[in-house]
């Protein structure tokens, strides 16, 4: 559900195209989660770790409703790194929104450009 709402406000937020109920929309984006990865970047002395990143990969395709005419399909990843503690510390929670909010800026480009 986060990754659905982050790509259409992600179209709102870009203005090329515009957002509409199935039914009546020229084009569909349908996306699939494939993968979640949690990988250390950084130890501490003690091997602890210190700093990951965070990568959701998905595979899209995007098309055209009237001829069921694949516009593109590909898999997109999207990534952030995140610190445990510090002033740069994030949960995981708020680093997984902003690795969708990444998958979603990479699809609607990538749509933009081929439309």
């Amino acid at each position: 559900m986060d990754l659905t709402n982050a790509i259409i406000n992600r179209f709102i937020f870009d203005g090329n195209l515009k957002v509409s109920k199935q039914d009546k929309a020229d084009a569909l984006v349908n996306a699939v989660l494939v993968d979640y990865r949690r990988d250390p970047l950084r130890y501490s002395p003690g091997d602890d770790v210190q700093e990951y990143r965070l990568s959701i990969t998905v595979d899209v395709e995007v098309v055209k409703s009237r001829e069921q005419k694949t516009l593109w399909k590909e898999r997109v990843t999207g990534d952030t790194t995140f610190f445990l503690s510090g002033p740069r510390a994030l949960t995981e929670d708020e680093a997984a929104a902003k690795a969708v909010g990444d998958v979603a800026r990479r699809v609607v480009e990538k749509t933009i450009d081929v439309w």
